[in-house]
C-alpha cells in the first residue's frame, strides 16, 4: 500500500518518533492505519502513549466518543440558574461520579435532565426524589454492564484474534455509537414497561387494601450442584451457561404471565399475581434446568410485601427463599394455605398440592406446615 498517496505519511514521523510506530514491524501497515484513524478523530500523541501502555489503543475511539460533550459541570448549572452543588449531587444519585468540574463531558440535551431534576424536587418528597434517582442508577448501571460484557465476551473476543486493528477500533466505536442511539429510542419502551407496571401495581393494592403494600405471589428457584458443575467448565462455556439460564428463565417467567425481579446467583426470585401462575412458572423453571449436575427446586408463597427500588420485601418473600432452601432437587414447596389461596382464587385443575410435612425453616420461630407443588397427572 502507498503511504504517500492515501494521506497517512504526514503523521507517520510524528508516531515513530512518539514510540507509537515502527516502520520495520511486521504489523506496521496495520499499525499506522489504526493510529490515523485515531488521530483523525481527535485523539493527540500524549492521549495515544497512554492507551498504548494501557493496551486500549483499539478502544481510543470508543472513550472518545463517550468523553464528547461540551459543557462542563458549572456550565450545565449556569445555563439551568441551578446550584452546582445540586447538579453534582444528582448525578451521584444516578452513579455519575464527577471527578473533574473542568471535563467538557456533559451534552446540551442533559439540560432537560436538570430541567426534569428541578421538576421532580419540587413536585415529589426528598425520599421519593432520592428513590427515583436510584432507581435510574441501578437500572442503568445494570444495562450497562450488560452491554458491555456482551460486547466483550463475543464480538471483541473474535475481532481480537482476526489480527485487523483499525477494524477491532471502528468496530468498538460503532458498537458504542449504536448503544447511545439504541438509549435514545429507549422512552418508547419505557412507556409500555410504565403502563405494565401500573397495571400490576393497582391490581396489587386493590387485593391488599392499602397503598404502601401489593398481593403478589413470589417465587425462588435455585440450582442446587451449579457451583461444582461451572468448577469444571473453561471460561467460554461458562459464559455460555450462564447466558443461556439468564435467558431461559426470563423466557419462562415472562411466558407464564410473571415478572423476573432478580437474579442472584445461580438462583432467580419472580413474582406473579396469579399464584396458579406462579406454580407453573415453579415447575417449568424446574423442568427446564433438571439435567445433570444442575438439579434444580423452588419455593412459593403468596400474600402482602412491600415493592420498593424494583425488588420486594416481607415475611411473603423471606418465606418463598427459605423454603427453596429447604426443598429436595426437583420439589418446588409451598406453605399449606397456599392450596386454600388458589381455591379461593378460582383454582388451577392443572395443579395440586401434596402435603410434605413442617419444616423447621430458619427465621421462623414455630415449625411451617407444606405441600409440594405438582402438576395434576
Amino acid at each position: 500500500m502507498d503511504l504517500v498517496e492515501d494521506g497517512r505519511a504526514a503523521d507517520e514521523p510524528a508516531f515513530e518518533a512518539a514510540g507509537l510506530y515502527d516502520p520495520a514491524a511486521p504489523d506496521a501497515e496495520g499499525r499506522l492505519a489504526l493510529l490515523c484513524y485515531l488521530s483523525g478523530l481527535g485523539a493527540g500523541i500524549e492521549r495515544l502513549r497512554q492507551a498504548d501502555a494501557e493496551e486500549e489503543l483499539v478502544a481510543v475511539g470508543l472513550d472518545l466518543l463517550l468523553e464528547e460533550g461540551g459543557l462542563t459541570v458549572d456550565e450545565l448549572a449556569s445555563r439551568m440558574d441551578v446550584a452546582v452543588e445540586d447538579v453534582v449531587e444528582a448525578y451521584r444519585l444516578v452513579g455519575v461520579e464527577i471527578a473533574d468540574r473542568s471535563a467538557p463531558v456533559f451534552e446540551e440535551s442533559e439540560l432537560a435532565f436538570v430541567s426534569l431534576l428541578t421538576a421532580t424536587v419540587d413536585t415529589f418528597p426528598e425520599d421519593a426524589t432520592r428513590e427515583i434517582l436510584r432507581a435510574i442508577s441501578l437500572s442503568l448501571a445494570s444495562l450497562s454492564a450488560a452491554a458491555i460484557s456482551a460486547f466483550v465476551g463475543s464480538v471483541e473476543v473474535g475481532l481480537a484474534g482476526a489480527g485487523d486493528p483499525l477494524g477491532q477500533a471502528t468496530v468498538t466505536r460503532a458498537a458504542g455509537q449504536m448503544g447511545l442511539e439504541l438509549a435514545a429510542g429507549l422512552k418508547p419502551l419505557l412507556r409500555h414497561h410504565l403502563r405494565q407496571g401500573v397495571q400490576r401495581q393497582r391490581r396489587g393494592t386493590r387485593q391488599s387494601g392499602d397503598r404502601l403494600t401489593i398481593v403478589t405471589a413470589v417465587g425462588f428457584v435455585d440450582l442446587v450442584g451449579f457451583t461444582a458443575r461451572t468448577a469444571e467448565l473453561d471460561i467460554e462455556a461458562l459464559i455460555h451457561f450462564i447466558g443461556e439460564f439468564r435467558e431461559r428463565t426470563h423466557e419462562l417467567v415472562e411466558a407464564g404471565g410473571g415478572q423476573v425481579v432478580k437474579h442472584i446467583g445461580d438462583e432467580i426470585m419472580f413474582s406473579c399475581a396469579d399464584l396458579g401462575a406462579a406454580c407453573r412458572i415453579a415447575l417449568s423453571l424446574v423442568e427446564a434446568f433438571d439435567t445433570e449436575g444442575a438439579a434444580p427446586r423452588g419455593g412459593l408463597a403468596a400474600g402482602r410485601v412491600v415493592a420498593r427500588h424494583g425488588d420486594l420485601y416481607g415475611s411473603v418473600v423471606n418465606l418463598a427463599s427459605r423454603l427453596a432452601d429447604t426443598a429436595v432437587p426437583g420439589e418446588v414447596l409451598a406453605p399449606a394455605d397456599a392450596a386454600g389461596a388458589l381455591a379461593a382464587g378460582g383454582g388451577a385443575p392443572d395443579i395440586e398440592f401434596v402435603a410434605a410435612g413442617r419444616r423447621q425453616l430458619k427465621g421462623f420461630e414455630e415449625a411451617v406446615a407444606v405441600v409440594s407443588v405438582e402438576r395434576s397427572a
